[in-house]
């Protein structure tokens, strides 16, 4: 992931620990700490592009609106969470979100993403 985060791609989950035997034990703490991230980011910076994956992730951009923070500075993309149990029920494939990131960063003069650390191309 090192090759992403040098690209200035931050990876953040709603939830960063999880209590064997009892999920969402930690959520509410969490929650708190990863919305005024993404806040902040919102706020203080404009032509960011977020992938919101999931219902929990999708709340992030709601309680944002909830707050009357401006959000039309920013991208926000939206789908289901990728895991096999959402994503086969669709929305996940062919949702394109990293292609529809590089677009976004094209169209505002921004480099592009290098999403594998590989030479192939995923557009």
């Amino acid at each position: 992931m090192t090759h992403l985060a040098n690209q200035g791609v931050l990876l953040l989950n709603t939830t960063l620990t999880v209590r064997e035997s009892a999920p969402n034990k930690h959520k509410k703490q969490w929650n708190y700490f990863t919305y005024n991230v993404i806040k902040k980011i919102v706020e203080n910076c404009e032509n960011v592009v977020f992938m919101l994956w999931g219902n929990e992730s999708k709340e992030i951009k709601i309680n944002l609106l909830k707050d009357k923070v401006d959000i039309n500075r920013n991208y926000f993309l939206e789908s289901c969470h990728p895991s096999p149990l959402s994503a086969n029920k669709g929305n996940w494939f062919g949702n394109n979100h990293f292609k529809k990131c590089n677009n976004i960063l094209d169209d505002n003069g921004k480099l592009r993403i290098k999403w594998l650390d590989v030479d192939i191309n995923i557009d």
